[in-house]
């Protein structure tokens, strides 16, 4: 099985030297999810032992490209230079407005045919099965596919079918999956929150109204999700929305802000596991 729901397998995971496994939860959130490169830039930096990845959408990608051992500041400079003209291409509107293909095919350069047992440290990613509507967590088997699937927008893009599941994007339920992480023997949860507040939303396309349609889903069905981390790194982005890769500079830098502020509680809560 490469896919499985969230409560399965709820084993021990352990961790070098019986530590605390510590688990980074990457949240959706589309463009403004280019600011968890900053985030993990300073946690990098910082060489936080980190166990375990969960990612939803655009926490799913770049969480793949993490845990794949790409450079950061490789993958920094790249975001730069993208535009939706480089990912997209606009579909016969039957499934989806867009087809994904340039995005996937960079994630098939980036990534390779690497599969989830290739990765360091470990990655799960988030979907949902709109054959039976319940969250599914990828964590074995081909990568690209299973992070295309965290990320097929409904309406944006279409649904991935994948080991008899026909996947939707994770944040459908769970924009921000710390009960994942938690369901994986994570012990220390850090959570990276992208997501738009309802006030800042922007409704300027269909782009945006079906992102701040799927984040308010996302926010009530994930309702406890934030408090239930142990360190909660939620970026100021902003009235910049989905839709806005020109900004990828600037939302990598407030990613990176962010994850400073947050160096103090980090540095106190995880003394004991440094390296």
């Amino acid at each position: 099985m490469a896919a499985r729901s969230f409560g399965e397998d709820r084993g021990s995971h352990g961790s070098p030297a019986g530590r605390r496994r510590v688990a980074l939860v990457l949240s959706g959130g589309a463009a403004r999810g280019l600011a968890h490169i900053g985030v993990l830039q300073v946690l990098t930096r910082e060489r936080f032992p980190i166990d375990l990845v969960v990612g939803t959408s655009i926490g799913a990608l770049v969480g793949a490209l993490y845990t794949a051992g790409l450079d950061l500041n490789l993958v920094a400079g790249l975001a730069a230079r993208l535009n939706w003209r480089h990912l997209v291409r606009v579909a016969v509107p039957r499934r989806a407005l867009f087809e994904p293909v340039g995005l996937e095919r960079i994630l098939k350069l980036l990534l390779r045919d690497r599969h989830f047992s290739q990765l360091s440290p470990a990655l799960a990613v988030t979907a949902v099965d709109l054959h039976t509507g319940a969250p599914v967590l990828l964590r074995e088997g081909p990568l690209v596919s299973a992070v295309m699937a965290s990320a097929a927008i409904p309406g944006i893009f279409p649904p991935v079918e994948r080991d008899g599941y026909l996947l939707v994007d994770g944040g459908v339920l769970q924009r921000l999956p710390v009960r994942a992480a938690r369901s994986l023997g994570a012990d220390y949860v850090i959570a990276v929150d992208v997501s738009a507040g309802i006030h800042r939303a922007k409704t300027a396309s269909i782009w945006d109204t079906l992102m701040t349609a799927l984040d308010i889903m996302g926010r009530e069905m994930s309702r406890g999700e934030a408090e239930a981390a142990d360190c909660l790194i939620r970026p100021d982005l902003g009235q910049v929305s989905g839709s806005q890769l020109s900004w990828a500079g600037w939302l990598i830098r407030r990613g990176r802000e962010a994850a400073e502020a947050a160096l103090p509680i980090l540095r106190r809560d995880l003394a004991s596991t440094f390296c």
